[in-house]
């Protein structure tokens, strides 16, 4: 467990300033259960800016991930419907997020240079890059002043934008989105805030429900509460 208090102050030429103040807590849970040759790792993880129920929430996670694996059933030969978690699929979409970079796109190393406005998914994807979450790490500004904000990147399938920091934005003739970020050893560089998906519960429901005889639950890293449901599980964590 780790707690951070951060303190920023910006000035630049023009005379812009702007100052926060900002605190995280993190945690990391990494639980094994042996028994005879089968060994089960169960890893949860949270951050977040506000002193809330966040830590109460991994606990949960956890406890319902023993308990969904205290009976391991074969997986039977056939089709079956898998359920990915949603960070899982966050896992699978980070390729996509960072094809959306403004930089990346302007230096035409994204498969998505030229395609704004245009369908390139399936029409019940819709990805936005929302910085301006209470809950979330990165405060009321970025590293550059600019005001953080929420950014549809994906609505329905088409491409409707992407993120810059202000240097990009003005190589491209766009404006900044308030995601010019920079790390200790690395320089500043347009970096996604909190990117969140909608429109992906068809699926589950279909395989949550009480004909469900078999499904598969596919975590990595964080995994978010999965819905409710019922048959027979083989959890595969990672």
């Amino acid at each position: 467990m780790q707690r951070n208090r951060e303190e920023l102050f910006l000035r630049n030429s023009a005379g812009g300033r702007a100052a926060a103040k900002s605190g995280t807590l993190a945690m990391d849970v990494w639980v094994e259960r042996h028994r005879g040759d089968d060994v089960l790792v169960v890893y949860d993880s949270m951050k977040t800016a506000q002193l809330d129920s966040s830590h109460c929430d991994v606990a949960t996670r956890i406890a319902q991930r023993l308990t969904w694996a205290d009976r391991l059933v074969e997986v039977q030969p056939g089709r079956m419907p898998v359920i990915l978690s949603p960070t899982a699929t966050a896992t699978l979409l980070q390729p996509l997020v960072l094809a959306l970079s403004g930089g990346r796109v302007r230096s035409r190393t994204s498969p998505l240079a030229g395609k704004l406005g245009q369908r390139m998914f399936d029409s019940r994807l819709t990805i936005v890059d929302d910085g301006t979450l209470t809950s979330r790490p990165g405060g009321a500004f970025d590293h550059e002043g600019v005001p953080t904000q929420r950014t549809t990147l994906i609505r329905n399938g088409v491409v409707t934008g992407f993120y810059y920091d202000l240097k990009t934005a003005a190589q491209s003739g766009a404006h900044s989105t308030g995601n010019g970020r920079r790390d200790l050893l690395a320089p500043r560089a347009p970096n996604p805030a909190t990117s969140s998906s909608s429109r992906a519960q068809p699926v589950s429901r279909r395989c949550c429900n009480k004909q469900a005889t078999d499904c598969s639950w596919i975590y990595c890293w964080e995994p978010i509460r999965p819905p409710r449901c019922a048959g027979r599980f083989r959890a595969l964590c990672c």
